[in-house]
């Protein structure tokens, strides 16, 4: 019935054919009266809506309301360009911190390596110099138990 753009004399027609359709009521059942009416009123419920949209989208597309849509567009493509430069230097920061952390973390793993070699080479002299302690002191034990045994039998023998 109705498409949007329609002139004054479109709905004025639709207007006239809604009363028309009113007026024919179907009278032989209840059921059928009140769906006919209810279809009425929906249908003129729809015709003022209509008429007001089609009055809104003409003054939203107006001249004037187009300029100030273009200002309007304008602002917002500003302040999203602002607020694109300052993420995009947030990112960058970012960046710059991750790196960091990255080369702190890399230094981190040499230094952790390298204190572990010296650890190892601290732990094999340490080793070393027990084992000797020891063949020294097994070496003293064995000189100390021949000069024992030396002495008990005979002192001119050692």
């Amino acid at each position: 019935m109705l498409r949007l753009g329609a002139t004054q004399t479109d709905y004025e027609l639709i207007a006239l054919q809604i009363s028309q359709r009113a007026a024919a009521k179907c009278t032989s059942l209840r059921r059928c009266a009140k769906r006919h009416s209810s279809y009425c009123s929906h249908a003129e419920n729809v015709l003022r809506h209509q008429v007001m949209v089609d009055r809104l989208v003409g003054e939203i597309t107006a001249p004037t309301v187009s300029r100030a849509t273009q200002s309007l567009a304008e602002a917002y493509n500003s302040a999203f360009a602002r607020k694109l430069r300052e993420a995009n230097v947030y990112r960058f920061i970012l960046l710059l911190v991750a790196v960091g952390l990255l080369t702190y973390a890399g230094f981190a793993f040499l230094r952790l390596r390298h204190n572990t070699g010296e650890l190892k080479r601290a732990l094999d002299k340490q080793a070393l110099k027990s084992r000797s302690a020891s063949k020294h002191s097994w070496r003293c034990v064995k000189a100390r138990s021949a000069i024992a045994n030396c002495s008990s039998s005979r002192p001119t023998a050692c």
